[in-house]
């Protein structure tokens, strides 16, 4: 087995991506089960080569009141905090320990509670869009 460092890592690295194509249907995938090679996919794909880039080389260069977190949504007049966590933030990740974000495509249902003091905001993804803000009412029920 080869060791890498992150130093000795490239910059870049060239990947074949696939992107689902909006079709307005519900994306689906079927796969055989253990040891099937069978794959179908409801939904077309479209295959993109792009550049990305190691972020661990630039690790010590961000700032996090630049690349950090934003609050989306609340009012102009909502005062902001000024890190993460502080008295009145909370983030509960409903049914579970901690968010999955992959490596995997399909990564499951998942529901995300953020509050600001009085506010809160329901995020879910089913497990094959992204997390999306989702209405209170449904939280409540799924």
């Amino acid at each position: 087995m080869v060791t890498m460092t992150v130093q000795d890592a490239p910059v870049t690295v060239e990947a074949t991506l696939n992107y689902l194509l909006d079709t307005g249907v519900m994306p689906s995938v079927y796969t055989g089960g253990p040891g099937s090679t069978i794959v179908r996919a409801a939904s077309p794909s479209d295959q993109r080569r792009v550049t990305m880039h190691n972020g661990r080389l630039q690790a010590g260069g961000f700032v996090l009141d630049r690349e950090g977190f934003r609050f989306v949504g609340l009012g102009a007049n909502t005062e902001l905090p000024t890190r993460w966590l502080e008295d009145g933030v909370s983030a509960e990740v409903v049914g579970a320990r901690a968010v999955v974000l992959g490596p995997e495509p399909l990564i499951g249902a998942q529901r995300i509670v953020l509050r600001l003091r009085d506010r809160r905001l329901v995020l879910a993804t089913d497990g094959i869009g992204p997390f999306a803000v989702v209405d209170d009412v449904d939280a409540i029920t799924h």
